[in-house]
């Protein structure tokens, strides 16, 4: 699995944080099984005085096996914990078999 996926720059955009906040990864969890390998993330969203505006929990899911499934997804909880946002997209690799 590619960590690169979870990386604060890549994630900001999908975020939709303030250019003028600083992400900070505080913690990065890896787990692997036979059939799925999961990666996530815990993200502070530093404001001025680097106050904390928010935090995230980010998360990739991928299958090893066919389809290839594919889950990412992320929560925005204020600083006292509350559930303020979240999404979650799930998609599989192409294949070729067609209805005909």
């Amino acid at each position: 699995m590619q960590s690169a996926s979870l990386q604060p720059d890549q994630c900001r955009s999908l975020l939709d944080i303030d250019a003028d906040h600083a992400l900070v990864i505080i913690d990065r969890f890896n787990r692997a099984s036979a059939d799925l390998a999961r990666e996530s993330c815990l993200v502070h969203e530093l404001g001025d005085n680097q106050n904390l505006v928010a935090f995230y929990r980010v998360w990739v899911h991928r299958s090893l096996n066919h389809p290839f499934r594919s889950q990412r997804g992320w929560e925005k909880y204020s600083p006292d914990g509350k559930l303020l946002d979240r999404e979650i997209r799930y998609s599989r690799q192409p294949t070729s078999e067609t209805l005909q």
